[in-house]
């Protein structure tokens, strides 16, 4: 059977070094790291998480909680949490939860030691939770010493998006947007929206902000959003989604009603997921950083629970632009 003393022998450093490593020490050095992790590797060595989690009463294990495991801006950050995460000892879990409380104590009940929240979290849950478990958020900062955030600027993203749509010579620009139904506290998407309407003198009416059900990011919602809209009459020339799914599941609705994109209809979505490449027209769409997140949100987390103070990081969004824009200026964006 293979032990930290082969392991420390290989990669030439101390057992004490082996299990640094191994329980995801963050003070050791990237180039002993990787000799001690490939020296494990090689020799197949597999350490005894059961024990460990008895002696330290700890379950090396840490919690990506997604509103929905099907999407796949929320697929790509988990990516950099299981790889960071392995990297630094731990076990990583996506659990998908619609964040109300009976949700969030099945989370604490299953013993992880610490939790990263991707998607907007009720405050009221957000609070139960940051009273049990380190936390880092991925979308909102977190009121609390102990936790941390590493997030956009939605709202300038946003805005900057619409601000594009009316160089692009829109006039008349939506939003297909998440209502504030499951206490969520602030829209920055729509903030960002309405921000940029007022800078470019622009004007809007109620019928132009479509909503949808917070805590849900599918196709299927873009698509109902938009049937709903067609239904009541769609007075817009461009709109913004909440994020890439949204957006697609619109396109498909315009389509069906024979309203083209970006002919009759320009749209941009949010996340710059793999699938807004692929869409039909390719989708113009504010990039979100994904799997380097992931990995920054485990780093930071073992972090805190090293008993550093919460940190916050904000990181810088793009807007990629592709084919569903159309530039009434004369041809397209």
């Amino acid at each position: 059977m293979i032990t930290r003393k082969d392991v420390a022998k290989k990669a030439g450093v101390s057992t004490a070094t082996v299990s640094r490593v191994m329980s995801g020490y963050a003070h050791i050095s990237k180039e002993v790291r990787d000799r001690v992790l490939q020296a494990a590797e090689e020799l197949h060595y597999t350490p005894n998480l059961a024990a460990r989690s008895l002696k330290l009463r700890k379950t090396q294990t840490l919690a990506c909680i997604v509103p929905d495991m099907t999407n796949p801006y929320f697929v790509e950050i988990f990516k950099g949490v299981h790889l960071r995460a392995k990297e630094r000892g731990y076990h990583a879990i996506m659990e998908e939860t619609d964040f109300m409380k009976e949700s969030s104590d099945t989370l604490t009940e299953r013993r992880v030691d610490g939790a990263i929240l991707c998607g907007f979290v009720p405050d009221e849950t957000i609070a139960f939770l940051a009273e049990r478990l380190p936390l880092v958020s991925l979308q909102s900062n977190i009121p609390y010493s102990h936790c941390g955030s590493i997030t956009e600027d939605l709202k300038q993203a946003a805005s900057r998006a619409v601000c594009y749509l009316a160089e692009q010579g829109h006039r008349r620009i939506g939003i297909i947007t998440r209502d504030n139904s499951a206490g969520f506290s602030g829209n920055p998407r729509l903030e960002g929206y309405l921000e940029a309407l007022k800078e470019c003198g622009l004007s809007y009416s109620e019928s132009d902000i479509v909503y949808y059900r917070a805590g849900t990011y599918s196709q299927k919602l873009g698509y109902e959003a938009m049937k709903a809209w067609i239904a009541r009459g769609l007075n817009v020339s461009a709109a913004l989604a909440n994020n890439d799914l949204v957006a697609i599941g619109a396109i498909a609705a315009a389509s069906e009603a024979g309203i083209l994109v970006p002919e009759d209809l320009s749209l941009i979505g949010f996340d710059d997921t793999a699938a807004a490449a692929f869409s039909n027209p390719p989708l113009t769409s504010v990039k979100l950083e994904k799997q380097n997140k992931g990995m920054m949100a485990v780093d930071m987390l073992l972090d805190s629970m090293d008993g550093k103070h919460g940190s916050s990081i904000r990181l810088e969004t793009e807007l990629i632009i592709r084919k569903s824009v159309r530039n009434l200026n004369g041809g397209f964006a």
